[in-house]
Parts: C-alpha cells; structure tokens; sequence
C-alpha cells in the first residue's frame, strides 16, 4: 500500500497505547478501539465506491474517538499518546478533504462524518 499517512498514525497510535499502564479493563478496550482505527482505514482504503469509503472511515473515526475518551477517563489526555491521537484525526480531516475532492463528493463526505463528529463534542452535564 502506497503512503497513507493518516493510516500510518493510527498504527504508531496503536502502538504507543499497547505500551501505556492502565487498568486491564481501559487497556483491552483502548488496544480493541485504536487496533479498529486502522483495520477499518485499511478496509475503507481498498474499497471501490465512495459509500463504502465512507462507511468504513466513519466507523474508523468513532473508533478514534473511542480511543481518545478512553485515554481521556485513564487521565492521558496530555499525554503524548493523546496529542498523536489529535493529529491522527487532524490528517482524517485531509483524507476527507483530497481523497473526495468533488464539491458533491466533500459535501456528502463532510454531512457524513459531520454527523459523526458532532456525536463527539462534549455536552455540559447538568447536576
């Protein structure tokens, strides 16, 4: 496979978190969600249609948010695992940008993982 640098940072991202010390449970999970990150960028990759493109890079970016809120709850969130985990989604954002580089392409891109990502923001708990 050619460069794919956003698949390149999720495989380091892996990496870097099967070195972390956490508790089993967050460990298992964190190894699980950030391994999915790049399985599901390779399969989406190798895909023919742009709907199936998106599929997977949408399932790939929950999987990194997943990823990021469990580090987040392990209290990693300035850590430097956490930071590559922010710049691996910052090059998602570019795959989108280029890879569907149609304006009807990128709107049905950006509507796609706009819903996603919209589920990521944090709300404000009320007490």
């Amino acid at each position: 496979m050619h460069e794919f640098r956003t698949l390149t940072l999720s495989i380091q991202l892996y990496r870097e978190c099967s070195q972390l010390k956490l508790p089993i449970h967050l460990k298992n999970q964190i190894l699980r969600s950030s391994s999915s990150v790049s399985l599901n960028l390779s399969e989406g990759r190798a895909r023919n249609t742009t709907k199936d493109q998106l599929r997977f890079f949408n399932i790939a970016i929950a999987s990194l948010r997943e990823t990021m809120t469990a580090l987040e709850l392990a209290n990693y969130n300035n850590h430097a695992v956490y930071k590559l985990a922010d710049k691996t989604a910052a090059y998602f954002h570019i795959v989108v940008l280029v890879e569907f580089s149609s304006i009807d392409l990128r709107m049905t891109a950006a509507l796609t993982l706009a819903g996603c990502l919209r589920r990521l923001k944090p709300h404000p708990v009320s007490v």
